[in-house]
Protein backbone atom coordinates (compact mmCIF):
# COMPACT_ATOMS: atom_id res chain seq x y z
CA UNK A 1 0.00 0.00 0.00
CA UNK A 2 1.50 3.42 -1.08
CA UNK A 3 0.42 6.54 1.55
CA UNK A 4 1.68 9.63 0.11
CA UNK A 5 2.24 13.01 2.83
CA UNK A 6 2.51 16.82 2.27
CA UNK A 7 4.57 18.53 5.32
CA UNK A 8 4.68 22.02 5.38
CA UNK A 9 6.72 24.23 7.46
CA UNK A 10 4.95 26.23 9.88
CA UNK A 11 7.30 28.22 11.81
CA UNK A 12 8.93 26.16 13.85
CA UNK A 13 6.74 23.67 13.50
CA UNK A 14 5.65 21.01 10.64
CA UNK A 15 2.17 20.25 9.40
CA UNK A 16 2.04 17.71 7.58
CA UNK A 17 -1.19 15.82 6.04
CA UNK A 18 -0.98 11.71 4.89
CA UNK A 19 -3.50 9.85 2.99
CA UNK A 20 -3.49 7.06 0.68
CA UNK A 21 -5.07 9.51 -2.40
CA UNK A 22 -2.99 11.90 -3.94
CA UNK A 23 -5.89 13.37 -5.26
CA UNK A 24 -7.45 13.48 -1.59
CA UNK A 25 -4.35 15.08 -1.05
CA UNK A 26 -4.56 18.18 -3.55
CA UNK A 27 -8.12 18.59 -3.00
CA UNK A 28 -7.39 19.38 0.58
CA UNK A 29 -3.91 21.33 -0.03
CA UNK A 30 -6.16 24.77 0.79
CA UNK A 31 -6.78 23.31 4.10
CA UNK A 32 -3.27 22.22 4.73
CA UNK A 33 -2.08 25.54 3.89
CA UNK A 34 -4.41 27.48 6.01
CA UNK A 35 -3.72 25.10 8.81
CA UNK A 36 0.03 26.00 8.86
CA UNK A 37 -0.46 29.51 8.80
CA UNK A 38 -2.50 29.79 11.71
CA UNK A 39 -0.40 27.23 13.45
CA UNK A 40 2.94 29.93 12.32
CA UNK A 41 0.75 32.98 14.11
CA UNK A 42 0.10 30.84 17.17
CA UNK A 43 3.84 29.70 17.26
CA UNK A 44 5.08 33.37 16.37
CA UNK A 45 7.28 32.10 13.39
CA UNK A 46 6.34 32.99 9.75
CA UNK A 47 3.40 31.75 8.09
CA UNK A 48 3.54 28.97 5.74
CA UNK A 49 3.96 30.53 2.41
CA UNK A 50 1.18 30.57 -0.07
CA UNK A 51 1.29 27.63 -2.75
CA UNK A 52 1.33 29.02 -6.57
CA UNK A 53 -1.61 27.39 -8.40
CA UNK A 54 0.81 26.51 -11.28
CA UNK A 55 2.78 24.90 -8.76
CA UNK A 56 3.12 21.25 -8.41
CA UNK A 57 3.98 19.78 -5.02
CA UNK A 58 6.08 17.60 -4.14
CA UNK A 59 4.61 14.35 -2.88
CA UNK A 60 6.81 11.99 -0.93
CA UNK A 61 5.36 8.07 -1.27
CA UNK A 62 6.58 5.54 1.46
CA UNK A 63 5.31 2.11 1.55
CA UNK A 64 3.05 1.40 4.52
CA UNK A 65 4.49 -2.11 6.36
CA UNK A 66 3.38 -4.04 9.04
CA UNK A 67 5.67 -5.48 11.44
CA UNK A 68 9.00 -5.83 10.96
CA UNK A 69 9.48 -9.73 9.33
CA UNK A 70 12.97 -9.15 11.40
CA UNK A 71 11.24 -8.68 14.50
CA UNK A 72 8.80 -11.29 14.01
CA UNK A 73 11.31 -13.74 13.19
CA UNK A 74 13.67 -12.67 16.48
CA UNK A 75 10.32 -13.74 18.53
CA UNK A 76 9.80 -16.61 17.34
CA UNK A 77 13.52 -17.66 17.91
CA UNK A 78 14.03 -16.38 21.57
CA UNK A 79 10.26 -17.83 22.78
CA UNK A 80 10.50 -20.82 20.56
CA UNK A 81 14.04 -22.47 19.54
CA UNK A 82 16.41 -20.80 22.39
CA UNK A 83 14.33 -22.50 25.18
CA UNK A 84 14.41 -25.70 23.19
CA UNK A 85 18.04 -26.01 23.14
CA UNK A 86 18.38 -25.44 19.18
CA UNK A 87 21.59 -24.19 19.52
CA UNK A 88 23.03 -26.21 21.98
CA UNK A 89 25.02 -27.01 18.60
CA UNK A 90 26.29 -24.61 15.82
CA UNK A 91 23.42 -23.97 12.89
CA UNK A 92 23.68 -21.77 9.84
CA UNK A 93 20.94 -19.58 8.95
CA UNK A 94 19.40 -21.98 7.06
CA UNK A 95 19.25 -24.78 9.37
CA UNK A 96 17.14 -21.95 11.51
CA UNK A 97 15.06 -20.88 8.61
CA UNK A 98 14.01 -24.82 8.15
CA UNK A 99 13.19 -25.02 12.10
CA UNK A 100 11.67 -22.15 11.87
CA UNK A 101 9.33 -23.53 8.99
CA UNK A 102 8.64 -26.60 10.81
CA UNK A 103 7.39 -24.75 14.32
CA UNK A 104 5.28 -21.72 12.61
CA UNK A 105 4.97 -23.02 9.32
CA UNK A 106 6.24 -19.57 7.57
CA UNK A 107 9.37 -19.67 5.35
CA UNK A 108 11.05 -16.42 6.51
CA UNK A 109 13.05 -14.56 4.02
CA UNK A 110 16.72 -15.74 4.69
CA UNK A 111 18.40 -12.06 5.19
CA UNK A 112 15.38 -11.92 7.47
CA UNK A 113 16.75 -14.71 9.82
CA UNK A 114 20.65 -13.80 9.60
CA UNK A 115 18.98 -10.35 10.54
CA UNK A 116 17.22 -11.88 14.05
CA UNK A 117 21.01 -13.96 14.54
CA UNK A 118 23.03 -10.90 14.09
CA UNK A 119 20.82 -8.88 16.98
CA UNK A 120 21.14 -11.89 19.05
CA UNK A 121 24.70 -12.11 18.30
CA UNK A 122 25.04 -8.08 19.44
CA UNK A 123 22.75 -9.05 22.37
CA UNK A 124 25.37 -11.94 23.35
CA UNK A 125 22.57 -13.99 23.55
CA UNK A 126 24.48 -16.42 20.98
CA UNK A 127 27.96 -16.65 19.69
CA UNK A 128 29.28 -17.51 15.98
CA UNK A 129 31.78 -19.40 13.67
CA UNK A 130 33.00 -19.41 10.97
CA UNK A 131 33.64 -16.97 7.71
CA UNK A 132 31.75 -13.80 7.30
CA UNK A 133 28.52 -15.31 5.07
CA UNK A 134 28.47 -18.48 6.54
CA UNK A 135 28.38 -17.86 10.43
CA UNK A 136 27.23 -20.99 12.20
CA UNK A 137 25.38 -19.50 15.61
CA UNK A 138 25.23 -21.91 18.99
CA UNK A 139 24.15 -20.56 22.58
CA UNK A 140 26.70 -18.56 24.74
CA UNK A 141 27.64 -20.08 27.81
Amino acid sequence: MVRYSITLRAGGADVTMESESREELLKRLDDLVALARSVAERVGGQPAAPVPQTAAPVVKTRRRRGKSEAVEVLRHIEEKLIPSGFFREARSTADTRAKLKELVGVLFQSRKVSQALGILYDKGVLRRAGPKGNYRYYMAS
